[in-house]
């Protein structure tokens, strides 16, 4: 473990841990907890095209991650879960599709049930999607072109997610807020966060989100609008449980990709993302508006073998990264290490696509 002093923060570290190492594809890591202290991470094993639904890898872990399970294999990849009185996860597949076919403002999805010990659970097209004001675009692969990505946050037994795409006769993201109150079985658009016309100049607009509480009750929501260093995290603010959201503000240091940012229980905020490199940001205002930086990918270097190891330049990762709370102020990040870039690793090549945890506890100075 090592001691790592940020301003107002310190950080305990521990060595990274592989998850799992594979051929082809294994990247896009989700990490969560089951009741019982179990962990599920998932990853997608597919390239990062428009396909019907992406296959998933999991892996199980109930030991705070120290180990992992052998990997399986599930039909659906999914970011957006929640847990269940019962002990299980909900999950929400990433694609969604016209329900009937011939139009695209009512949609369904697959209802998705994790348990400990791998037993899950597919209802097809259990998960209506319901209420856009405006059809969204068609993909040819029979999807539309709008994804559920992000958290799930319950606020007095609303479940509010984020999705995000393209409205029809589009080609820049909307970002919009639905609300499920039987649990993630049926969703309801509540009202749109950011479109492109917000974010003027974005290469994107507005897309891949994360929803936190801060601790005045106000809602954050942190999001995507571009790829590389030029594109700083964007946020949107809500203080009416998410039915109404602030004009868009540029994050002072965060940036790039699918952000996830949490609320640790002595009230810091930590947000992970990244590219290029892998990052962790710390904010002890309770705001969201000042930022210290913990360069994960240089740690990483810095402590495994050289097998293991990314270019410095940032393109053997992702920057699809998942933090959770396990313990009071202790953390789990986890990420990708994918040696060939975008491409699919051959079988008989010596490197693999990784996945890696790192356990962080995060103390207040």
């Amino acid at each position: 473990m090592e001691r790592i002093d940020l301003g107002p923060v310190r950080l305990t570290v521990g060595q990274p841990v592989q998850v799992t190492a594979a051929p082809g594809h294994a990247w896009f890591p989700v990490i969560d907890r089951f009741a019982n202290g179990e962990l599920l991470a998932l990853w997608s094993m597919l390239p990062d095209i428009h396909v019907f639904a992406y296959q998933g890898g999991v892996s199980h872990s109930t030991d705070n991650g120290k180990t992992w399970t052998d990997p399986y294999a599930v039909g659906n990849w999914f970011s957006v879960r929640h847990l269940l009185s019962d002990g299980s996860l909900r999950g929400v597949p990433y694609y969604i599709y016209p329900r009937p076919r011939g139009q695209a403002r009512t949609l369904a999805t697959h209802l998705i049930t994790h348990f400990p010990g791998g037993r899950h659970e597919m209802v097809p097209f259990g998960v209506t999607v319901t209420g856009f004001p405006r059809p969204l675009t068609l993909h040819e692969v029979g999807s539309v072109a709008f994804n559920f990505d992000g958290n799930i946050l319950d606020v007095g037994g609303r479940w509010l997610a984020t999705m995000y795409g393209w409205l029809e006769g589009e080609k820049l993201s909307t970002l919009v807020l639905l609300v499920s109150r039987d649990e993630g079985r049926t969703w309801t658009y509540e009202t749109t966060i950011a479109s492109h016309a917000d974010t003027p100049g974005a290469p994107e607009g507005p897309d891949e989100a994360s929803l936190v509480k801060l601790e005045d009750g106000d809602i954050l929501c942190v999001y995507r609008v571009g790829s590389g260093l030029s594109w700083n995290y964007r946020a949107s603010r809500s203080s009416d449980a998410g039915r109404t959201w602030s004009k868009p503000e540029v994050l002072d240091g965060p940036f790039s990709v699918e952000p996830c940012v949490r609320r640790l229980t002595n009230g810091v905020l930590a947000l992970s993302g990244g590219r290029p490199g892998l990052h962790l940001w710390l904010c002890t205002d309770g705001k969201g508006m000042r930022w210290q930086e913990f360069d994960v990918q240089a740690y990483h270097n810095r402590l495994c073998n050289a097998a293991w190891r990314m270019a410095e330049d940032g393109s053997q990762t992702t920057a699809y990264t998942e933090i959770i709370e396990i313990a009071p102020n202790r953390l789990l990040y986890l990420y990708d290490r994918v040696p060939l870039g975008w491409q699919a690793v051959p079988v008989e090549s010596d490197e693999r696509n990784m996945i890696f945890v790192l356990d962080i506890t995060v103390e207040r100075r």
